[in-house]
């Protein structure tokens, strides 16, 4: 059995993807306790080597990516990329030695999450971003 993607491109227009940012962004406060608002809990963005995605995703057995939401000891949010088989189970890694966990080493089942996460590393400033007002 063949896991069915939606069909489409997965594109939005610009407008609505601005909107969507804003929206995240102005709303960002209310949904965390307030004495977490100074932690940075949520991310305004996270950016990934493309090189390393590419590189992934060309293998034969990735049909798609899933994008899981998880939080480190800091109760930082971050997002945790991983590859979708065509059966639409969650490729991960495999023990490398039968009876032991998994290392993360495995690269037929790789997961992604070290992104370069803003706030603290955030785009330029003047450059056109989804926070830049419409």
């Amino acid at each position: 059995m063949s896991y069915t993607l939606p069909t489409g491109s997965h594109r939005i227009p610009l407008d609505e993807a601005k909107a969507m940012v804003l929206r995240y962004n102005a709303n960002m406060d209310e949904i965390i306790n307030p004495n977490l608002e100074e932690e940075y809990i949520l991310p305004i963005s996270e950016t990934y080597n493309k090189d390393a995605i590419l590189a992934y995703l060309s293998k034969d057995f990735v049909y798609a990516i899933r994008i899981y939401y998880g939080m480190k000891e800091n109760k930082q949010i971050h997002s945790i990329i991983i590859g979708v088989d065509k059966d639409g189970n969650d490729i991960l890694p495999k023990p490398l030695i039968p009876g032991q966990p998994p290392t993360g080493d495995d690269e037929n089942g790789e997961i992604f999450e070290d992104a370069q996460r803003c706030p603290a590393t955030c785009p330029p400033p003047g450059w056109p971003q989804l926070t830049s007002t419409i």
